[in-house]
């Protein structure tokens, strides 16, 4: 199995797989708006501004086309996982200088009240199963949120 936690966290996603955007900025403002569309507790400004003050502190682009943004939210309960796909990539400063296509976004609990998964752990292996070239090429061309499960089951 490629990732059970990635799957598992990703499982309830209802949001549009495809990201139309074609600069970093435009990115995090198309995420959160997504978002914001089934997370009717959060306002779209606040992921925004969330998931831009921790870009500000450094890119959340990391390497192999892959990117990370994430941010801790006073609303969210517990630690929740989105995938975005970029086909046309974007610059994301990432630490390879390569566009990211695979956005995995995470939201955490700012002030968690009971045991959750911390972005740490599910950054570790986001990272670990990316490092997989089949896992990365076969998510970099999926067409729909179940392929993407698949792809993390399989």
């Amino acid at each position: 199995m490629a990732s059970e936690l990635l799957r598992n966290l990703i499982k309830e996603q209802s949001t549009p797989l495809y990201l139309e955007a074609r600069n970093k900025e435009d990115v995090i403002k198309e995420i959160s708006f997504k978002i914001s569309q089934v997370k009717k507790n959060l306002k779209e400004e606040e992921i925004f501004i969330g998931l831009s003050e921790r870009e500000a502190k450094a890119s959340t682009g990391v390497d192999l086309g892959v990117a990370i943004p994430h941010t801790s939210l006073n609303k969210i309960v517990d630690t929740e996982l989105y995938f975005f796909l970029a086909p046309h990539g974007i610059e994301f400063s990432s630490l390879d200088s390569e566009p990211s296509y695979l956005f995995f976004v995470i939201l955490s609990p700012k002030n968690p009240k009971k045991p959750y998964i911390s972005s740490l752990k599910i950054m570790a292996d986001i990272c670990r199963t990316m490092r997989i070239d089949r896992v990365r090429f076969k998510l970099k061309s999926a067409k729909s949120l179940a392929e993407v499960l698949q792809i993390l089951e399989g």
